[in-house]
C-alpha cells in the first residue's frame, strides 16, 4: 500500500485500511493518512476540523475510538522505527510488541510491555500499560523518560521526564489515554536487564465452583507474592465451548523453577491440591522474544466451534484453529469488554455474586461464543509512587476485566447476547467494583471513571495542548 492518503470509497485498499481489530465495528472514515515522519503528520493536521480526527497506530481500542465514519485518520503504523542503545529503547508509536520484543531479546532487556505481540506500542503505553512483568518492573507508561508529539497546532514538543516545562503534559501522557493531547510520534523506555531465567505457569481447575481459588490468590497474589511474579486468573463459562478451561491461573516468574514452585504451593493452600493440571515452562531459551511476554494462556478468543464454522476455515486443522482463535493473533474478531476494580467489600459480596453469574451463565450455553472475567494480579512494582504519572489506580490489588469473544460478526444475535451478558456481569457486580482502565475501554461508562483523582488535572492539560478540540473524541477527555 503506497499510498499516503486513502479516500472513502476508493476500493479495496480502502476496506483493508479501514478495519479494525474488532469486528463488531464498521466504520467508514473520509480518508485515512499514513504518516510515515513528523512532517507528514504535520501536514495533515494543517487543515483538519476540529472533532473529526482520530489517532491510529494498531487500531485496536476495543471501542474503535481510533476511528470513525466521516472521521480523517491519522495512522502512525509506519513510524516503527526501534533503537536499543544501552538500557534505553527509542521506538516509534506503530512498531508492533512483538518486533520490539525480538529486538529486546537480542541484548536481555525487559520492558513490561503487553501481553499481546500484535498490538502497537502507541496506544498501550498512553493508556498504561499492564504486562506480565507489571509487578516486577510497574506499568508500561512506569518506564517511559521521554516522548516526541505533534501539537494541534503542528509544533513538536520533545519531553524529557522530570523537565518542568512538560512536567504536566508527561504526567498526563503517562495513563491518560491514547489520542487526546498530540500525535506521539517517539517514546524513549528505561529498559531492565535480564540476569535469570524465566519460567511461565499455568494452573488449571476443572471445577468451575472452586472458590478456593479465588480465596488463596485474592490473599496472596497481587500483594505477598514475590515481586518476580505476576499472574492472572480467568474464570470461564461453563458449558459453552468444548476447549474451554472453568478456572485458569496464569503467569511469569523471573526466576527459577524451583523457586516459582515454591511460591505456588506456598501461595494456595488450599486450592493447589485440588487442580486438575499443572504446566510450568521455561520460557527464555526460545529464539523468538515474542514467547517471553505472550503467555498461551492470555486472552483466548473465539472457540473452535465457531471458527470451524467460518467457510474461509473449512478444513484448517484443530491444531492451526487453536493459534487463530488466540486474540493476540492479528485477526480482528467481533468482541466486547469492560473493566473495573474491586472496592473494600468485594471479598464479602463480591465472589459469591461472581460464581453465581457464572453459574447462571452456564445454563445458557453460547457455542460460538467464549465468555470470561480475567482478574489481572497488580501490587508489587505498580503500588510504588510516582509523581509523573496520571495513573489513578495503584492501590487496587487487581482489575477485573469482562470478555466476550466471537467469530462471525455477521452474528448479530450472537453479538446482541454477548453484549448484554457483558453489561449484565458489571451491573450485577456495581455493588462490589468501581472505576475502569482505559486500555480495557468501555463505552458505556462514564469518562471519569477511567481517570479518578486525576480527571480534574487531565481536562487542564486537554485545554492547554487542544485548546480547540481537534483531537476531541467519544471517550476522549474532555476540555471541560
Amino acid at each position: 500500500m503506497d499510498k499516503i492518503c486513502i479516500q472513502k470509497g476508493s476500493g479495496p485498499d480502502y476496506d483493508f485500511a479501514r478495519q479494525l481489530q474488532n469486528a463488531r465495528f464498521n466504520l467508514y472514515p473520509i480518508e485515512i493518512c499514513y504518516c510515515a515522519n513528523e512532517p507528514e503528520v504535520q501536514k495533515h493536521l494543517e487543515d483538519a476540523k476540529p472533532g473529526f480526527v482520530r489517532i491510529r497506530s494498531g487500531g485496536h481500542h476495543h471501542e474503535g475510538m481510533c476511528s470513525g465514519t466521516d472521521v480523517r485518520i491519522i495512522d502512525v503504523s509506519k513510524i516503527q522505527h526501534i533503537q536499543i542503545k544501552d538500557d534505553v529503547l527509542t521506538v516509534g508509536p506503530g512498531a508492533k510488541l512483538g518486533k520490539i520484543y525480538n529486538e529486546l531479546w537480542k541484548t536481555r532487556r525487559l520492558l513490561p510491555g503487553g501481553g499481546c505481540p500484535d498490538v502497537c506500542v502507541g496506544g498501550l503505553a498512553q493508556g498504561g500499560g499492564w504486562g506480565l512483568y507489571s509487578r516486577y518492573l510497574g506499568l508500561t507508561c512506569d518506564r517511559l523518560i521521554g516522548f516526541r508529539m505533534v501539537r494541534a497546532n503542528g509544533k513538536i514538543v520533545d519531553a524529557t521526564k522530570g523537565d518542568p516545562a512538560y512536567e504536566k503534559l508527561f504526567k498526563a501522557v503517562c495513563g491518560g489515554g491514547g489520542g487526546n493531547f498530540g500525535v506521539i510520534t517517539e517514546f524513549r523506555f528505561q529498559l531492565a536487564r535480564l540476569e535469570s531465567e524465566i519460567w511461565s505457569f499455568t494452573v488449571e481447575w476443572a471445577d468451575p465452583n472452586s472458590s478456593e481459588v479465588y480465596r488463596n490468590w485474592r490473599v496472596n497474589f497481587p500483594n505477598n507474592a514475590d515481586r518476580k511474579l505476576t499472574s492472572f486468573l480467568r474464570y470461564t463459562v461453563a458449558g459453552g465451548a468444548v476447549d474451554d478451561k472453568p478456572i485458569v491461573l496464569a503467569g511469569n516468574y523471573v526466576g527459577s523453577q524451583a523457586e516459582m514452585e515454591k511460591a505456588l504451593i506456598r501461595q494456595l493452600p488450599d486450592a493447589w491440591s485440588t487442580k486438575s493440571n499443572y504446566k510450568p515452562e521455561r520460557v527464555d531459551v526460545v529464539k523468538d522474544g515474542q514467547q517471553v511476554y505472550q503467555h498461551p494462556e492470555y486472552q483466548p478468543g473465539p472457540p473452535l466451534e465457531a471458527l470451524r464454522a467460518l467457510p474461509h476455515l473449512a478444513g484448517v486443522s484443530d491444531e492451526k484453529l487453536r493459534d487463530l482463535s488466540s486474540t493476540c493473533a492479528g485477526i480482528p474478531y467481533p468482541h466486547k469488554i469492560s473493566s473495573c476494580y474491586p472496592n473494600l467489600a468485594f471479598i464479602r459480596g463480591g465472589i459469591s455474586t461472581m460464581h453465581t453469574y457464572l453459574s447462571d451463565s452456564a445454563r445458557k450455553p453460547e457455542s460460538s461464543a467464549r465468555r470470561y472475567v480475567s482478574l489481572h494480579g497488580m501490587g508489587g512494582a505498580i503500588k510504588d509512587a510516582n509523581d509523573w504519572s496520571s495513573y489513578a489506580f495503584r492501590h487496587y490489588d487487581y482489575l477485573l476485566q469482562y470478555q466476550a469473544w466471537w467469530a462471525n460478526k455477521d452474528q448479530k444475535d450472537v453479538e446482541t447476547r454477548c453484549i448484554e451478558w457483558v453489561e449484565g456481569f458489571r451491573k450485577a457486580l456495581k455493588a462490589w467494583t468501581e472505576y475502569s482502565f482505559i486500555n480495557f475501554p468501555d463505552h458505556k461508562v462514564p469518562i471519569e471513571d477511567y481517570y479518578g483523582d486525576s480527571f480534574a488535572e487531565l481536562i487542564e492539560v486537554k485545554k492547554e495542548y487542544d485548546e480547540h478540540g481537534l483531537f476531541d473524541f467519544p471517550m476522549g477527555i474532555p476540555r471541560s
